[in-house]
């Protein structure tokens, strides 16, 4: 083949190669193939947006292997103590060359408890788990993503964080952890009320959060509760709910807000995120 002939073929061939992945990303990338976690979770956000003010930040969500991973790794022998919390965030939609990964992915998907937190940064991670011990109940996800949602929205951990040094000033260490468990707890009971809330106004069934926390009650074990309790007991959240409910349903529909929302999934990042527009 001469040079120039040559010369050609390659080029071209390269631009085949660059055209092919700028076909593939978009796929790769595209909502209509996201796992059914993923689509669960905008299945909600949506009607939650539709009649809730859901803030001017962006919010990402992550289905991740959850704490349970943690545990498992730290058995086997692939870390130690605080290293351990890397195998919590593991990408459980992916297959990993390690074969340990995938047996831990799997393991925490079948065994782990059921879990969500919010972040500063705007992210909230759910493990996969959750989704299969709710058994992919809309309304109770609903629950689960407003009363992160308000943890965001409130700037929860800064304001706990903010006033454990200064309320807390004269206290010993063990003080001042028991002062931020405080904190922490009232910030759970705030969120569960407004995650109730935003789950009345889109319209959910009326008693989704209650049944949720009493669903969730019954796959977790009693322990005695503590003053470094982060959140408080199970029959306390109830009866929180149950009474919010009263106030709730009578101020329903005095005033509705709408967010409008953008949504934008990553395969290889594992998130899902919104920006309201």
């Amino acid at each position: 083949m001469k040079p120039p002939k040559l010369i050609a073929t390659v080029f071209s061939t390269t631009l085949v190669l660059i055209s092919g992945c700028q076909l593939i990303r978009p796929i790769r990338n595209s909502k209509l193939f996201m796992p059914s976690e993923y689509r669960l979770v905008k299945q909600v956000v949506d009607r939650l947006a539709n009649n809730n003010d859901l803030g001017e930040r962006e919010i990402a969500f992550i289905v991740s292997t959850g704490s349970t991973a943690a545990y498992y790794a730290k058995e086997i022998g692939l870390c130690k103590n605080e290293t351990c919390y890397f195998f919590s965030n593991l990408n459980p939609f992916k297959k990993y060359s390690n074969q340990s990964l995938n047996e831990i992915s799997r393991v925490s998907y079948l065994s782990g408890p059921g879990e969500a937190s919010a972040s500063m940064n705007g992210t909230i991670a759910i493990s996969r788990s959750e989704f299969r011990i709710i058994d992919a109940k809309e309304n109770f996800l609903a629950c689960t993503i407003g009363h992160e949602l308000s943890h965001i929205l409130n700037f929860d951990t800064y304001k706990s964080s903010f006033k454990v040094p200064i309320k807390g000033k004269k206290l010993n260490e063990t003080h001042r952890k028991e002062l931020l468990a405080h904190y922490k707890r009232k910030a759970e009971t705030t969120a569960d009320i407004d995650g109730q809330e935003m789950v009345l106004r889109a319209g959910y069934p009326i008693t989704s959060c209650i049944d949720q926390m009493e669903f969730l009650m019954k796959t977790r074990s009693v322990v005695q509760p503590s003053k470094l309790d982060t959140h408080p007991s199970f029959p306390n959240r109830i009866k929180t709910l149950k009474d919010a409910l009263i106030s709730q349903r009578k101020k329903l529909f005095k005033e509705q807000t709408k967010t409008k929302l953008k949504w934008e999934y990553h395969r290889d990042l594992n998130i899902l995120k919104f920006i309201p527009l």
